[in-house]
């Protein structure tokens, strides 16, 4: 097993845009699916929402060191849309368009309005945002 040959517990699971996703889907498939021994540190750039609000909720509810980072006016961080149901899972941390200064949004109970969600519904409509985190260029033509 992963952990007894590295003599650890701890797995940093990280993704970008649909990678995203992916990541938080399986911080919780070892979290509350596998009850898995690994400890999963979950840090997002750019996610969409991924589940309902029962997921989110539970998704919180574990004690794991979890950052979703969201960039000023970036579009992927506002679908699937709220009225669809969807939600996100808490602890996001908004970069200003020129990523030089962030926020620690107050999200527990939801979607802290003073965040990425301050530009919803009509404003948060930026690929550029989506493409650009931490000065760094996401995505096929970019550094990462």
């Amino acid at each position: 097993m992963l952990s007894e040959k590295y003599a650890t517990n701890s797995i940093i699971v990280t993704g970008h845009s649909l990678g995203a996703a992916l990541a938080t889907i399986m911080a919780f498939d070892l979290l509350y699916v596998e009850k898995s021994e690994l400890h999963p540190i979950l840090i997002t750039f750019g996610s969409p929402r991924v589940g309902n609000k029962y997921f989110a909720t539970t998704m919180n509810d574990f004690d794991i060191y979890s950052n979703r980072i969201t960039h000023y006016y970036d579009i992927v961080p506002h679908v699937p849309q709220e009225f669809m149901k969807y939600s996100h899972i808490s602890h996001e941390v908004w970069y200003n368009e020129p990523n030089t200064k962030y926020v620690i949004c107050n999200d527990d109970t939801g979607e802290d309005s003073k965040c990425s969600d301050s530009c919803s519904p009509i404003h948060c409509t930026s690929t550029s945002d989506h493409l650009r985190y931490l000065n760094i260029n996401m995505g096929s033509g970019g550094d990462c």
